[in-house]
This record gives structure tokens, sequence and C-alpha cells, in this order.
């Protein structure tokens, strides 16, 4: 947020702005966001209410904001920032897609056709599974979109 304020050259004011909230990842916020928008309408295009959309999406995305700046906070200081660009992004796409998918699983038709114990181990089995396929679908496209610049 402070370099934000910089940028649009409001910093005189910034002073006065407690110290965590310059460090907020305005770019990250933002993008969180926007994807949670997108989500909701696809959720809502497909007959959730936009206010339960926007609970289920909003809260996977800044859910797997807050875990991972938690996790980034974990690393050691002089952790090099390759090491914390890396573990960020997995850690983000991973805890979103866990929050995500397990937000959208059908839990009640999960434990109502195998039980209680069985449905909610059936129901995680796919939340993982998809979180699983998302990170190979993202291997995927970044591969080729490397291979296409050669």
């Amino acid at each position: 947020m402070e370099d934000a304020a910089k940028t649009l050259r409001l910093g005189e004011g910034l002073e006065k702005v407690p110290d965590f909230l310059k460090e907020i990842p305005v770019i990250d916020v933002a993008a969180a966001g926007t994807c949670s928008l997108l989500e909701a309408k696809q959720d809502h295009d497909e007959g959730w209410s936009w206010t339960h959309s926007v609970v289920v999406d909003g809260g996977a995305n800044v859910g797997g904001l807050a875990i991972t700046a938690g996790a980034i906070a974990l690393l050691p200081i002089e952790a090099p920032t390759a090491v914390v660009a890396g573990v960020g992004g997995v850690v983000a796409v991973g805890v979103t897609g866990v929050l995500d998918h397990a937000f959208h699983e059908h839990w009640k038709e999960d434990i109502h056709n195998h039980g209680v114990v069985a449905g909610i181990l059936h129901g995680s089995g796919h939340v993982f599974s998809q979180t699983g396929g998302d990170f190979v679908r993202m291997k995927d496209d970044i591969w080729h979109g490397i291979k296409s610049l050669f």
C-alpha cells in the first residue's frame, strides 16, 4: 500500500497510517477481489444467489491470502526472494484451491451417500484431487507457454 501511495503521490498523509496497513499488498488484494467476482458470477450463473456466491468465492480468496501471508511471515528473514516467491506462490494456489473446492463440495450429499466418516473422507478426496488437478493444469499451461517462446 505504501508503494501504491507513493506512486500515486499520496505519500504526504501516509505518516498517519499505522505501519501494518502500509504493508498491504494492493495488487494481491485487487487480484483476489477480481477473481472472487469472476468466480461469483460463474456460480451465480449456475444457480447460486449473489450473496452466497460472493461470500463463498471471496472467502476462499481472502482465506488463501491470509494463510499465505502467515506462511510467508514464518519464513526466516534471510530467505532469498526466490524462495519467498516460490513458497508464497505454492501456498497461495494450494490453500486457495483447497478452500475453494471445499466450499464447492457437496458435503451433505457425500455424507448422505457414504455416512459421516466415509462421506467426509470421500468429499476430502474430491477436494484434494481437484486441487491437485489445478496444479497439473497450471504446470501444463506454464510449460506450453514456455514452449511457445521457442
